[in-house]
Order: C-alpha cells, then sequence, then structure tokens
C-alpha cells in the first residue's frame, strides 16, 4: 500500500462499514486525525478527537485510572493501551487510536511514541522510535498509525 493511499482506503472502508474511527493525540498536534480527515471520505469516517500537548493532559481530562499504569509510568505503552480503551466511550466511537508522544517529532532528536488501537473486541499496540536520526517524521507516524487500522479492517 502506497503511504498517500492508506488514509483514503481507511476512510473508505470506514465509511462502508458505516464505522467512526475517533482519536486521542498526545504531545504529536493532532497528525493523524488531520490526515485521516484531509481523504475525501474523512469526514464521514472520522468521529470526535481529543488533541492535547501532553499526556497529563489526556489523563486528566479522561479520567484514566493512573494507579493501574503508576508502575510503567503515564508515558508509557500501558498508558497508550488506557487511553485507547477509554477513549472509545470517552468519543463515543467505533475505533480509538491513541497516540502517545511526548512533544512534537523533530529533526533534532529520537523520541519513543506508543500507539494503541481499541476495536471494542482488542487493543493492539505498537512502540515506535520517530524523529531524529530514524528519518521517521509525524506523516510516517499517521501512515504507521492508519496502516494499523487498516490490518485490523482487513
Amino acid at each position: 500500500m502506497t503511504e498517500g493511499s492508506v488514509a483514503e482506503r481507511v476512510a473508505e472502508e470506514l465509511v462502508a462499514r458505516e464505522l467512526k474511527l475517533g482519536t486521542v493525540e498526545c504531545g504529536e498536534g493532532g497528525v493523524v486525525s488531520r490526515r485521516l480527515f484531509d481523504t475525501e471520505e474523512g469526514v464521514n469516517a472520522l468521529g470526535n478527537s481529543l488533541i492535547v500537548d501532553d499526556v497529563d493532559e489526556a489523563i486528566g481530562l479522561m479520567a484514566l485510572p493512573r494507579p493501574q499504569f503508576k508502575k510503567a509510568g503515564d508515558f508509557s505503552a500501558k498508558a497508550a493501551r488506557a487511553a485507547a480503551r477509554e477513549g472509545r466511550s470517552f468519543l463515543g466511537v467505533n475505533l480509538c487510536l491513541a497516540v502517545w508522544a511526548r512533544g512534537p517529532i523533530s529533526d533534532e532528536e529520537t523520541q519513543p511514541v506508543y500507539v494503541a488501537l481499541n476495536t471494542g473486541r482488542r487493543v493492539v499496540d505498537e512502540a515506535h522510535e520517530v524523529g531524529g536520526a530514524t528519518g521517521r517524521d509525524g506523516v510516517w507516524l499517521a501512515d504507521r498509525a492508519l496502516e494499523m487500522v487498516w490490518e485490523v479492517l482487513s
């Protein structure tokens, strides 16, 4: 699948199945929801989104259970999975994608980003290194996150 077509195919499939995807995006400026929204069917495929600057803000707004990921920390795969689980009902969507970054993706510094997708039946997640010398920017991250959605839908 070409990079430019990932968002288009996901949007078309979501609309065909009458599903809405919501996003909880921290620290990366809403790059995933913007990429999906900019497609022809994006407005019909994208449900509500929560876009915040940092994970603490998302944790507070969604009242995520901090004690459950106290050991792993607020910035962890476990916290991203919790955001995807809680985000589904918080946003009122069929599927919820959480993108958990510490801050803006830059060419200067490499950082981990946790991505989790709640389908209503299961939560799948991935961790990625982006920015810095990786050559992976926000567009790459958005495409990879939407590829996760595509894999679940197909």
